[in-house]
């Protein structure tokens, strides 16, 4: 089976406002993943691979798609729609990447930070850990030089 290819989106040139100066990250964009303490490459056959713990304390693997709004998931255990999950970590240096400290905008559960790169940019991109909640955020700074498309495909 031929590996896929991850072309690189550019950033689109569009603004979110007159001298605003930030990129617009569109929708289908590959996001180079990394972990926040390792940087360890989460990416593997097309998926971004994670350890999950669910709220009835059972771990396994989550898997989400790589590319940005495109929520596909899969996961080899049980998590129920509207539940937080109780952990994500690093597959390999095992450490929390939960921000325990900053909330989904949308529903208000804690979120997970996933170090990512993007053609010329490094950024931190929150998601939320509420399963079926499709929020996702960047860090004070990032927001100031990039506007997340808000199109997703499902």
């Amino acid at each position: 089976m031929p590996e896929e290819q991850h072309p690189e989106h550019p950033m689109d040139p569009r603004t979110d406002g007159p001298g605003s100066g930030r990129e617009a990250l569109k929708t289908g964009t590959y996001l180079h993943t990394y972990c926040p303490h390792c940087k360890y490459d989460l990416v593997e056959d097309n998926w971004i691979k994670l350890v999950v713990t669910n709220t009835a304390g059972e771990r396994g693997q989550l898997r989400l798609s790589p590319r940005f709004n495109v929520l596909h998931r899969e996961s080899d255990i049980a998590l129920h729609p509207d539940t937080e999950m109780r952990d994500l970590a690093c597959p390999r240096c095992g450490a929390s990447i939960v921000e325990p400290n900053r909330r989904c905008r949308r529903c208000s559960a804690r979120t997970a930070k996933l170090h990512v790169s993007i053609v010329r940019l490094d950024l931190d991109l929150y998601i939320c850990l509420r399963t079926g909640c499709p929020w996702h955020g960047l860090s004070q700074e990032d927001e100031g030089r990039v506007v997340l498309d808000e199109d997703r495909e499902g």
